[in-house]
């Protein structure tokens, strides 16, 4: 039997109707020594028993809905690969996708220090959004959100899918932040990588096509809630006390902005849910805002 060199987690919450377009793609990749990891957030669709029925050659662990990154550590905590990938269910690759990523982190000379190697998500449809193929990663503002990065020598983090990394490294560094339901826990274990002396690394010329809200929907207050919360467990949990109080400071500075923007604009449920969440979430960790 071949070494598993890469597992694939799949975080599945309802997603049947996309799941087989991803695994049809993934079983024709070109090389095999590889294995599937699907992570069900306590669907209700059937896409448990689709997935048992049609490709049985998948695991299937299921979970109480705790969030992207609790799926993501518990897959990872199941993997048997070197490596480990994280996909969305309404994604899809072509067949040499996976071989192509072995290749190119065989060239890399500096193994010990690599972080994560990201590449580029284009539509589901294969179109290439504007400005993706001079982007190398993304950077960060002040306050953790991301940037498009043009240079490959300044990758801050990559997107959480595929996000490919050492399985035993995301298992050291304890893996995505649970405090993140969804949004910005990729950007969080990165700046964390970062902090930790690693580097990060983009392939181009291959792309993981996304349909983008195919399952969590366009965008809506919880979706706005939860990249408030992303953004703000990200700054607390790696900024130290002189650039925490700068960063927390231009983030609600930032979102006062949109908080405005909102009103004049009519979005009234918006504006409260920005007021909500930054309330609420400052009041759980002001404690730990205060004892760097």
């Amino acid at each position: 039997m071949k070494k598993i060199v890469v597992s694939i987690i799949i975080v599945n919450w309802n997603g049947k109707k996309w799941l087989k377009k991803c695994l049809d793609s993934l079983q024709s990749q070109t090389i095999k020594n590889f294995e599937i990891v699907m992570v069900d957030n306590s669907s209700t669709d059937d896409s448990v028993k689709f997935v048992e029925k049609n490709y049985p050659w998948v695991s299937i662990f299921q979970s109480e809905n705790k969030g992207f990154g609790h799926a993501c550590n518990l897959g990872a905590g199941k993997a048997k690969g070197e490596f480990i990938m994280f996909f969305n269910e309404d994604m899809y690759v072509d067949d040499d996708f996976l071989e192509i990523y072995i290749r190119e982190y065989k060239k890399i000379e500096e193994k010990d220090f690599i972080g994560t190697i990201g590449c580029m998500i284009a539509h589901y449809d294969k179109t290439i959004p504007e400005g993706a193929k001079k982007m190398y990663g993304f950077g960060v503002d002040l306050m953790g959100a991301p940037m498009l990065n043009t240079d490959p020598d300044k990758i801050f983090h990559n997107t959480g899918c595929p996000l490919f990394i050492s399985r035993l490294l995301f298992l050291k560094i304890g893996g995505f932040c649970e405090s993140i339901f969804i949004y910005s826990e990729d950007i969080d274990i990165c700046w964390m990588l970062n902090i930790y002396g690693y580097k990060h690394y983009f392939i181009k010329g291959i792309a993981i096509y996304h349909f983008g809200g195919g399952v969590m929907g366009s965008f809506s207050n919880k979706k706005l809630a939860n990249y408030i919360k992303g953004e703000m467990n990200a700054l607390l949990n790696n900024y130290s006390r002189p650039f925490l109080i700068l960063g927390f400071f231009y983030f609600i500075v930032s979102y006062f902005f949109l908080f405005t923007a909102y009103l004049i604009t009519g979005r009234y449920s918006y504006s409260k849910t920005i007021v909500s969440i930054i309330y609420h979430e400052f009041r759980d960790n002001y404690k730990n805002i205060l004892a760097f």
